[in-house]
């Protein structure tokens, strides 16, 4: 991604997630975590 789309991708814990969502105007850590199908891309949900 970085050298095709100069996308640069920041690879994080649920652990930094959940710090990243306390920090911010969500105050609190996310509801819910989970993987995409092949185990790689990490997306959390929050409701504020």
């Amino acid at each position: 991604m970085d050298y095709i789309l100069e996308w640069k991708v920041s690879h994080r814990t649920e652990e930094d997630l959940n710090r990243l969502f306390s920090n911010s105007a969500f105050g609190a850590p996310c509801n819910e975590m989970y993987f995409d199908k092949q185990n790689i891309c990490l997306f959390a949900e929050a409701a504020k």
